[in-house]
């Protein structure tokens, strides 16, 4: 495999991994209570015909996908999906200077070049096939629906919402917020059995 090459703006990819960082579990962990190894990585999808690169962690009942866009890229023609331990890429990554890193992807590794020189992670391979196949489960819907709201909007309904959220773990549906969407409004429920809370926006 020839390396590909792929250039990203630091800020864009710190503010991803950032938000990322709570939704994956540790290796060991995963290796407990025999969980996919792939809950322990973060998994990248680089897509040249759209120009973004996708940022996805997940846990066994959390996911979270971002994407940011690519200023360049090099041998890349078709998506490219790779993954790296979370906790490898991470912790160095907070060092990083500059205002463009370039991520160059070799066979078994990830070689990450920045204004003061580089640091390489290796790739992990285990369990790319059991997220794809999640991925692309989410992914089922011909027309995605897309809703949009203020951030100040979307904070001040979650608040209003939470305290009608259980807290007990022996009710895990109740220690949510359901949310759905059809048309130009989307309903917001939370319950714990005894209060009820439904907003509409």
């Amino acid at each position: 495999m020839s390396s590909k090459e792929l250039t990203l703006n630091r800020k864009d990819l710190a503010r991803a991994l950032k938000l990322t960082q709570k939704s994956y579990l540790s290796p060991g962990y995963c290796k407990k209570w025999n969980i996919p190894f792939s809950h322990s990585c973060i998994v990248f999808t680089a897509n040249p015909h759209t120009g973004f690169l996708g940022v996805c962690t997940s846990t066994r009942d959390m996911a979270v996908h971002i994407s940011i866009s690519m200023s360049g890229q090099e041998g890349l023609t078709e998506t490219l999906m790779f993954a790296v331990m979370a906790q490898d890429i991470l912790p160095v990554f907070r060092r990083l200077e500059g205002e463009d890193i370039q991520f160059r992807i070799h066979e078994h590794r990830l070689e990450v070049l920045h204004s003061f020189g580089s640091f390489s992670v290796p790739l992990v391979e285990e369990g790319l096939d059991y997220f794809n196949a999640k991925l692309s489960g989410l992914q089922e819907r011909d027309t995605p629906i897309h809703p949009e709201m203020e951030a100040a909007s979307l904070r001040s309904v979650l608040n209003r919402c939470a305290y009608a959220m259980a807290h007990d773990s022996l009710r895990p549906v109740l220690n949510s917020i359901s949310v759905r969407t059809g048309g130009d409004t989307v309903d917001f429920v939370a319950s714990d059995g005894h209060k009820l809370v439904r907003i509409q926006k």
